[in-house]
């Protein structure tokens, strides 16, 4: 149970969040391929419903992969989050 909670906190709504987040500012913020790709193609609820068939597809045929998805969201959502950083630092003004 726990597995599965931070399957979807980090690799489905961590990363979700943090990529609408860059993507709402510039489409160029996705440096990921495969997900630029989708989200050219599709939009973001392309990637949504990516997000979700992988999900359960995991949980269903491969759940001993489970902390695969897990670290791979982990990253996923770390990354996007020193992303927002970088792009909240050059982009946004401090008030004086």
């Amino acid at each position: 149970m726990i597995q599965e909670a931070a399957a979807i906190l980090f690799y489905g709504f961590g990363d979700l969040a943090t990529t609408k987040y860059l993507t709402d500012k510039d489409q160029r913020n996705e440096y990921n391929p495969i997900v630029r790709i989708i989200l050219n193609l599709f939009g973001f609820g392309g990637f949504v419903l990516l997000k979700i068939c992988t999900i359960f597809y995991i949980f269903i045929f491969v759940p001993s992969d489970i902390w695969i998805m897990i670290l791979l969201g982990a990253f996923g959502t770390i990354w996007n989050i020193r992303q927002i950083m970088r792009y909240k630092s050059k982009h946004e003004r401090r008030p004086i």
